[in-house]
């Protein structure tokens, strides 16, 4: 989040942990032992009172390069009753973090959403990237209202990203990235297309 981490009654406020570590442990469910041994992890926080008003969130680290991870949140917050609209992408591939976000001057300039597809392509001075999230299977899940546990939202953990990096040069642009990651974390929350309309002004 940058510096809006550290703006004072936001209603929703987003860390991220680490981005791809190995998994050690096992979990038991009615007897039966799962193991989760050489298991690949991400994990992030959420702290705050509510859920945004509006939102699409992603994540994968099961590229066909282990060493590839990816995570977006683009967001539609209200702060003391004002709308603000965020993004926040990171990249982590050749062991660099990528981030693209409102506060590193990135932009998106395209956005084309539905309840279980997303397109977007994101750009700075340095790169574009371009993202398609196609929604796996989806469940509903808790989410927070005003301090409560009353909201639903719908979470998919078997969704795929394609990503498509370019980094912009004086002679134009050089492809560096063309993946597609598996088991992908999808949520798609925007009923009323306020993030649309919000980027389209």
């Amino acid at each position: 989040m940058g510096w809006a981490s550290f703006v004072p009654f936001m209603q929703c406020k987003h860390g991220i942990v680490s981005m791809n570590h190995t998994l050690e442990g096992t979990l038991e469910i009615d007897g039966a032992r799962i193991s989760f041994d050489g298991g690949k992890g991400y994990l992030e926080k959420d702290w705050g009172r509510s859920f945004p008003r509006a939102y699409v969130w992603m994540h994968s680290n099961h590229f066909a390069d282990e060493a590839i991870s990816f995570t977006l949140v683009l967001a539609r917050l209200s702060w003391l009753g004002l709308p603000l609209t965020g993004l926040g992408a990171a990249l982590w591939y050749n062991d660099r973090v990528y981030t693209l976000a409102t506060f590193t001057g990135a932009r998106i300039t395209r956005l084309q959403y539905n309840a279980n597809q997303v397109r977007l392509t994101i750009e700075d001075k340095r790169m574009e990237l371009a993202i398609e999230a196609i929604q796996g299977s989806a469940w509903p899940l808790r989410s927070p209202v005003q301090g409560a546990m009353k909201g639903r939202i719908t979470e998919s953990l078997t969704s795929t990203l394609h990503l498509t990096a370019h980094e912009k040069t004086k002679g134009g642009k050089r492809l560096f990235l063309d993946e597609t990651g598996r088991n992908a974390g999808l949520e798609i929350q925007d009923p009323a297309h306020e993030l649309a309309y919000a980027l389209a002004r």
